[in-house]
């Protein structure tokens, strides 16, 4: 397939781990997406930090800030957070993206807290 989508979990809270078993022994192009910032402080993983066998050539780490949070407590705030991310990523495809970490690493932080419905 020429596209792939994969979650995260605990035990891969990426959910990286997984492309490497997808398409082999090929160079992939990886989009990270998180809704927040990227986990403990650190920076957005770059291609030499995908784990063994993914094969990153290049890396985009796109992280979604300032939507309303969701969950079994929240339901209601799924519909709010996913038109302000919808809205907020609509607006920035033709803003450049900043160097990552690493040569073939990029990264776009984007605040949604403006788009979301009241």
């Amino acid at each position: 397939p020429p596209h792939i989508l994969i979650d995260g979990g605990i035990a891969d809270p990426h959910g990286l781990v997984g492309l490497s078993e997808l398409i082999p022994n090929r160079t992939k192009r990886v989009v990270n997406l998180v809704v927040g910032s990227f986990g403990g402080g650190s920076a957005p993983p770059g291609p030499s930090d995908m784990p063994p066998g993914v094969n990153a050539a290049e890396v985009v780490s796109l992280s979604i800030r300032g939507t309303p949070q969701c969950g079994p407590w929240a339901m209601k705030n799924g519909p709010r957070a996913t038109e302000a991310a919808r809205t907020a990523v609509a607006a920035v495809l033709d803003m450049p993206m900043h160097r990552g970490t690493e040569e073939g690493h990029y990264e776009l932080h984007i605040d949604a807290s403006v788009f979301v419905p009241e």
